[in-house]
């Protein structure tokens, strides 16, 4: 605060920040008339926009942004003396109230996000390093066409190709959990066919090593773990080896991506009769389950929007809310064995409360209007049907996400294609090696590395999810 004031400005439940100093008398006069005369009916801000969106700088140079606020009665305004701007390096770049960004002599990529009341745009900018690139590899696809003509643009030398024993040494560890034994790296060495790099991955995806490997992956992220219940974990045992006998059979079978999260999301029953009901056991309530589902399957992190609008992205509590009523007929009762419980979604009109206005909400896809559900089917099926219709990845394996994600990289995102992005960031943070595919938040206040790459990514899965058959 020791730069900026913050006024309060009342609309639309809103409160907008304006910097000391920064106003003239007709932004000065604005704000107050909204304070003391605005109506919810007003117009309000529906998006901002930045000018310009991306530039290449040179080293020390200067750029003035100017954002511009479209309002939902169709008019916009210049509203850049009111934004708040901040970069994402600042050793690479500042930026001033005014919008002024003033660059360093670091080269890289830098991104500047500026907020308007609920709103958010990013700028960015690449300094190139200017180094000579006269040697790169043959473009395989359009992930290698796009980065080979950043790294031109902005003069990086790329890395050398792995040599064989690098790769199979890299890839087994990667798809298998364990080093190639010296009979597989024998062969590999000596193989002299062209293909023999996809062969090794294919052979790799089709092992029982990499079910195991990614069952527990995968188990991680479901929550399957043991808990105890008065100091014994027995009553939990059976139930945490079936969902990973479950996840590792599905990974090894190759199972439709869409299937898999449906009969997560969507599970009813005792734990005998279906094993993924275990991912309930740990997300006891309905905010807990919409807040794991958002970034599981959507790679977003939606905690913010629980108690105010999320300060970096444009989810409200009605999104988190809205999101959450997809949940709100979970039920349960005990089960068949001492601590396990028997899941069902009880008859009722599905809907949650906003715990700050007390108002029920219908269940919603983010960012889309309200569904009217029969009080007498279970909503949960009704949400994976809301996230498919986003993601566009019906009958895609799950292998077939992970082998096409080879050598990804992230880029920018919509929500359509979050999932597959999301994945593809997960293949492509350490090349190909996996971690946690949600340590990643898909949201509009982050400077993607390389801004085309992933809508592409999408397209393709979207592409190729209308090739893939059910096994």
């Amino acid at each position: 605060m020791a730069e900026r004031d913050a006024v309060g400005q009342h609309r639309a439940g809103l409160v907008q920040r304006v910097p000391r100093g920064g106003l003239g008398a007709r932004e000065h006069n604005n704000v107050l008339l909204r304070m003391a005369y605005g109506d919810p009916k007003d117009p309000v801000v529906m998006r901002i926009e930045v000018f310009p969106k991306e530039r290449t700088m040179v080293p020390q140079a200067e750029q003035q942004l100017t954002v511009i606020a479209r309002y939902s009665d169709g008019h916009i305004e210049d509203v850049t003396r009111g934004a708040l701007f901040e970069a994402n390096d600042k050793d690479m770049a500042t930026a001033e109230p005014s919008g002024l960004v003033k660059f360093a002599s670091q080269p890289g990529d830098v991104g500047i996000m500026i907020r308007y009341q609920s709103k958010v745009a990013v700028f960015r900018a690449t300094v190139p390093l200017g180094a000579p690139v006269q040697h790169l590899p043959i473009a395989k696809n359009f992930v290698d066409e796009s980065v080979f003509k950043k790294l031109k643009r902005i003069g990086l030398p790329p890395s050398e190709i792995a040599d064989d024993a690098t790769f199979i040494r890299r890839l087994t560890l990667d798809l298998a959990g364990r080093l190639p034994n010296a009979d597989e790296t024998s062969a590999f060495l000596a193989d002299k066919s062209a293909t023999k790099r996809d062969v090794l991955i294919d052979r790799l995806l089709a092992s029982g090593d990499y079910a195991d490997y990614f069952a527990n992956f995968w188990g991680a992220l479901l929550r399957n773990q043991r808990s105890s219940i008065n100091g014994r974990t027995e009553p939990y045992m059976r139930g945490t080896f079936a969902f990973h006998s479950w996840i590792r059979d599905s990974l090894a079978s190759n199972k439709p991506y869409d299937q898999f999260a449906r009969e997560v999301l969507a599970a009813s029953g005792d734990i005998a009769e279906n094993p993924p009901v275990a991912w309930y056991r740990q997300v006891k309530t309905a905010q807990n389950q919409l807040e794991d589902a958002a970034q599981l399957f959507l790679g977003l992190r939606l905690q913010c929007a629980q108690c105010h609008h999320h300060p970096y992205e444009k989810w409200s509590q009605a999104d988190y809310y809205s999101f959450g009523a997809f949940f709100s007929q979970v039920s349960r009762k005990p089960g068949s064995q001492p601590g396990e419980e028997l899941v069902f979604a009880k008859r009722g009109a599905p809907t949650m409360a906003n715990k700050k206005n007390n108002v029920a909400l219908k269940p919603a896809g983010l960012g889309e209007k309200p569904l009217d559900i029969p009080a007498d089917e279970d909503a949960r099926h009704a949400l994976w049907t809301k996230i498919l219709a986003r993601l566009d990845t019906q009958d895609v394996k799950i292998k077939d996400l992970v082998k096409a994600t080879e050598g990804f990289t992230p880029g920018d995102i919509e929500l359509a294609s979050q999932r597959a992005a999301s994945i593809a960031f997960d293949r492509a943070r350490k090349g190909i090696e996996p971690s946690h595919i949600t340590s990643y938040d898909f949201v509009q206040s982050i400077s993607r590395t390389n801004a085309s790459i992933t809508s592409q990514i999408a397209k393709q899965f979207a592409e190729e999810s209308k090739k893939f058959g059910r096994a």
